[in-house]
């Protein structure tokens, strides 16, 4: 994404690399109707305004992969860490599940699975059990067949 040409104060950009939970720095500028400036602070001007411990922490961020937020036309992202369930988008303040990267509030992945699938084709997923003593190949088999119907 190409830089943008705002005057920004340095302590704005400072909170903001304390704040975003991933290596991009959003612009801090705002236009008259409230809205975020949707380009990032470059790298440089980020080394020269945080303290260099500071930009090495933040430095650590890009290791970590970056996910989209699930939220229809919300352009948030944010570094996740292995150990993550849900993430915060600092955008649109939703809460994104990392594993099934969707946005389902107060609800299991599974009842948002069972939900997503009931409003698609009315077919309700069954209980897939994992934990039984069947070998992969036939629980695989046995899983086609009940989602086909079968």
């Amino acid at each position: 994404m190409r830089p943008c040409l705002h005057l920004v104060c340095l302590t704005c950009v400072e909170e903001g690399a304390r704040q975003s939970p991933t290596y991009l720095v959003r612009c801090p500028a705002k236009d008259p109707d409230g809205r975020r400036c949707q380009s990032y602070v470059n790298d440089s001007l980020l080394k020269r305004v945080l303290s260099d411990e500071m930009y090495l922490s933040h430095k650590s961020l890009m290791g970590l992969a970056l996910q989209s937020c699930a939220t229809e036309d919300c352009t948030g992202k944010f570094s996740v860490r292995h150990d993550m369930k849900t993430a915060k988008c600092l955008d649109c303040q939703k809460v994104n599940c990392i594993p099934c990267k969707a946005i389902h509030e107060n609800k299991t992945c599974e009842e948002f699975l069972q939900e997503l699938v009931a409003r698609l084709d009315g077919v309700p997923l069954q209980n897939l059990n994992y934990d039984d003593d069947d070998d992969d190949d036939s629980r695989n088999e046995k899983n086609c067949l009940r989602h086909s119907g079968m």
